[in-house]
């Protein structure tokens, strides 16, 4: 029976772990976290960062990018170069954790924060190097807390702009309307509902219509009607301009990450 160990306990480790039906064992600097994360599941605490490599067969790396190089050392000497890997580490590419944990057997994922609610959007790319069972056992674990997309790891940073981040951005506009809502004479907690519902009925129309935006747009827009004046709003606003301009910045600064992280991990 395989064995998964987690390492790191904070909420995406913890959201990943509980989704899991495998034994296996946890393991977080702070002890009290990995016994709260254990407590519940079908895995136990390991008190050293060696006894989870040594005892499980997949890993998972949830801690921060910055901790991996302070890391790497010890999970090597525990074996790291016979086990199978999957990151979630942000910014650390598959090519520098394979160079440091002594394989290639290493996946990555990009998943957002909705995964403790089994609604994560995640994107996963394997080392090209990996065993092709690899890639579907990383594939099968995701989809566990939501949806999954292949992609080429050079497309992280987009990915990022659009869905790890953009989960704020969206939040922003639903809580722009509410507070709109709310202008109008409607409570704020019930214009945020509205507007929140309102978003999984347009989501629904983008999956199911099969039509392009603009199409569904224009179907929603009557001449002279109130979402005309809306929509000319949002035009004069440059809506669609500063929104392309937040993915852009989002996707630069994820580069930037990436470049520091592999600074970093290449001067220990």
């Amino acid at each position: 029976m395989r064995r998964v160990g987690m390492i790191g306990c904070g909420v995406m480790g913890s959201a990943i772990t509980r989704t899991l039906q495998d034994e296996g064992f946890v393991y977080d600097i702070d002890p009290e976290r990995a016994r709260a994360l254990a407590d519940g599941t079908r895995f136990q605490v390991a008190e050293t960062l060696e006894t989870v490599v040594k005892k499980c067969d997949l890993l998972i790396l949830a801690v921060k990018p910055q901790t991996l190089s302070s890391i790497f050392p010890t999970l090597v000497q525990a074996g790291s170069k016979d086990k199978r890997w999957i990151s979630i580490a942000a910014g650390v590419s598959t090519s520098t954790l394979a160079e440091n944990l002594g394989t290639t057997e290493v996946v990555r994922y990009m998943p957002n924060i909705a995964a403790r609610y089994k609604q994560s959007v995640t994107a996963v790319a394997a080392h090209p190097e990996a065993g092709r069972e690899l890639l579907e056992e990383a594939k099968t674990i995701a989809l566990g807390f939501g949806r999954v997309h292949v992609l080429d790891e050079r497309l992280f940073d987009g990915f990022t702009a659009i869905s790890g981040s953009a989960v704020a951005f969206i939040i922003k506009f639903l809580d722009s309307l509410a507070q709109g809502g709310a202008d109008e004479g409607l409570a704020y907690p019930l214009g945020l509902t509205i507007a929140a519902q309102t978003a999984e009925s347009a989501v629904t129309l983008i999956e199911e219509s099969g039509l392009q935006p603009r199409d569904l747009i224009n179907r929603v827009s009557s001449a002279g009607g109130t979402t005309v004046e809306g929509i000319k709003a949002l035009n004069d606003g440059n809506l669609q301009a500063t929104v392309m301009d937040a993915v852009r910045k989002t996707a630069q600064r994820s580069r930037e990450l990436e470049e520091a992280a592999l600074n970093h991990t290449e001067r220990k």
